[in-house]
């Protein structure tokens, strides 16, 4: 049957309450077979509108609606379309809100449904997390950038800030992530410059010497003007940025910060603000290579540049420094990361060992039981101890007796004698080979040689050049760890990565250091003082933390060691007060919230943190306020002349 077409003189009066559009698009009577308010609606409608009743104010406030609600669709795929920030939130919503709903379903209906205690609570917590934490990775690493940096993080520094779930399921991230081709990566180059390839470079590696979460670094050879003679020939390094991960900053961090408020509502959002202002800086290449300029001219200032360390030069001769483009001296030498597994490597060898895993697994049992017994510097013999796992495992005994005193030294050199000989009789033997078969190997070793670095001398520079630049400058790197540390062929430090660069205040810097002086002299109640001064705000059962022994173990594990020992508190529950119970200190620290933590605190106990990490992977456990006492009381000293503070 035909559709039935109205006239204007056909129109009930509550139909004339709606406003309608002609096929013009000017407001005025229906045409023919539809009737709408803002857009067309089909005549379908309103019968079925009628067949409920539904007339007059309501069919209109229900059209209005419905109108309303089509527009704002319309507008969600037009911006899902065509805005990158916005499909990146609604995809990562559609992954992680689900989860975050099963989680709260489950929660209530354990505790207000079936009233499950504690203990059935925790496995079915156990259970959840288990399941959820390798979809959560995966996404982590489908989304990649920022998502997939601050899961490496978390993965080394997130126990007691997410379920060890999570924490174990990040662990895969530090391998790294898969480098980009070089066709992606010449037309990134070619686009951000202004230049060909060809007009820059006379030699480009298209292997990259690393790729990071943000981009990836080759290594290359600057063209020269025909004038410059071979010699002259300037090895560079190329960091080259991703540009997705610039556009999707804010996207990403802000739906990070919504997860987060979702989760741990109670708790303080200071660490991931933070995080979110020392990566918006990475994401300028043109801030690094000024972070990079200032730092090596602080570093000379105090005499430790170009003497003891070496920071790349910015190369800018032909503006190729941009946003997403970054040349710079190349340094030649081994990451710190290598050197301390080759350590290790060495020392398992000479204790005839195949390789250094079950040596490694020893040193990680062993600091752990130090941490226990209070952490802090292992001087002496309990530094090899460490190394041996203690005075009754078998060969390894047999050796620590053997060298009684010199144990601290001995077994390395141990280790470098016995690599010399073995050394020496391969060449020998290299050498009767080639008298018969006349042939030799110009194979280069992968890996350079790190058989002469003092890996204990190169921490401790690593360490004072890190409290110069953080109580003395107030500019300082803010992820100094392994890989962003080279051991240069002459024994130098070769220092990279200044795209997260710290800054503090004069009255930041002062509060470092006279928290670092406290925490060396051991003053819980000059500890509590400045934490206390600085709004440092934590609570333990609803009540603010202001005891100095509680407030000095927290302080002691940002800024000098890991110490493990239990506590004892002052337990006010159950109608009780003042009664003092002792517990772990990781329960503690678990149970406790988080309302403020000063910037400076944030910012410097990160980098306090990685001090004492890579100083305890290499065996080394430091008190970390002792080794920048010197430091600390200089610039207190420096402090106290002059006439004001800039906050």
């Amino acid at each position: 049957m035909p559709p039935q077409i109205r006239h204007e003189a056909d129109v009930k009066p509550d139909d004339l309450a709606i406003s309608s559009i002609n096929n013009n698009g000017v407001i005025g009577t229906p045409s023919a077979g539809w009737q709408t308010t803002i857009g067309v609606v089909p005549e379908q409608l309103h019968s079925l509108l009628h067949s409920y009743g539904i007339t007059g104010r309501k069919k209109t406030a229900l059209l209005v609606g419905l109108s309303v609600l089509l527009s704002i669709l319309t507008l969600v795929v037009v911006m899902y379309i065509f805005h990158r920030g916005f499909r990146r939130t609604c995809q990562f919503w559609s992954r992680a809100l689900p989860w975050i709903v099963e989680y709260h379903c489950i929660k209530f209906h354990s505790h207000y449904i079936v009233g499950r205690n504690e203990t059935e609570w925790e496995k079915i917590q156990h259970d959840y997390h288990a399941l959820t934490a390798p979809k959560a990775v995966l996404m982590v690493q489908e989304f990649g950038g920022v998502y997939v940096k601050l899961g490496q993080a978390l993965s080394t520094m997130g126990s007691g800030l997410l379920p060890e779930e999570y924490v174990q399921a990040l662990r895969p991230l530090q391998d790294g992530v898969a480098p980009r081709d070089y066709k992606t990566i010449s037309a990134i180059i070619e686009k951000s410059t202004g230049q060909k390839m060809a007009d820059i470079f006379e030699s480009f590696e298209e292997t990259p010497i690393g790729a990071a979460t943000i981009g990836q670094a080759h290594r290359a050879v600057l063209k020269q003007p025909k004038s410059s003679s071979p010699t002259q020939q300037k090895q560079v390094i190329v960091k080259v940025q991703y540009p997705e991960v610039a556009a999707l900053f804010d996207a990403d961090f802000r739906n990070l910060e919504w997860l987060v408020m979702l989760i741990m509502p109670h708790r303080s959002h200071d660490q991931l603000r933070n995080a979110r202002k020392r990566h918006e800086l990475e994401m300028d290449f043109r801030q690094e290579a000024t972070n990079l300029r200032e730092c090596a001219a602080n570093m000379q200032r105090h005499g430790l540049e170009p003497s003891q360390v070496r920071i790349p030069r910015v190369i800018d001769e032909q503006s190729l420094c941009t946003k997403e483009v970054l040349v710079m001296e190349y340094l030649k030498g081994v990451s710190l990361r290598d050197v301390m597994e080759e350590e290790q490597d060495r020392i398992a060898r000479a204790l005839g060992k195949q390789n250094a895993e079950e040596l490694r697994y020893m040193i990680a049992k062993q600091i752990k039981e130090h941490f226990e017994r209070g952490g802090g510097d292992a001087r002496g013999g309990s530094q090899m101890k460490l190394l041996l796992g203690g005075a009754n495992r078998g060969r390894m005994a047999r050796v620590w007796n053997a060298l009684g005193p010199f144990a601290v030294h001995g077994l390395r050199r141990y280790a470098r004698v016995r690599d010399q000989v073995t050394r020496f009789v391969a060449r020998i033997n290299r050498r009767s080979n080639s008298l018969t078969i006349r042939s030799s190997n110009n194979d280069k070793p992968n890996k350079a040689r790190t058989r002469h670095v003092n890996l204990g001398k190169a921490l401790k520079t690593l360490i004072h050049v890190h409290a110069v630049q953080v109580m003395q400058d107030g500019v300082y790197n803010q992820d100094p760890h392994p890989g962003n540390v080279l051991i240069l062929e002459d024994g130098r430090l070769g220092l990279l990565d200044y795209g997260m660069v710290g800054r503090l205040s004069d009255k930041e810097r002062q509060n470092v250091a006279e928290t670092v002086l406290a925490l060396a002299n051991n003053d819980p109640q000059e500890v509590a003082r400045v934490y206390l001064r600085e709004g440092y705000h934590v609570t333990w059962k609803g009540e603010r933390v202001t005891d100095p022994n509680i407030l000095h173990r927290l302080s002691s594990t940002h800024l000098d060691k890991v110490d493990l020992t239990p506590i004892t508190v002052t337990d006010n529950a159950g109608g009780m007060t003042n009664v003092p119970k002792t517990m772990e200190i990781q329960d503690l620290f678990v149970s406790l919230d988080v309302h403020h933590v000063p910037d400076w605190l944030v910012q410097t106990r990160r980098v306090g943190r990685l001090m004492m990490g890579v100083s305890a992977q290499a065996a080394r456990p430091i008190s970390l306020a002792n080794e920048w006492r010197p430091v600390a009381k200089l610039a207190v000293q420096e402090a106290s002349t002059k006439p004001s503070l800039t906050v």
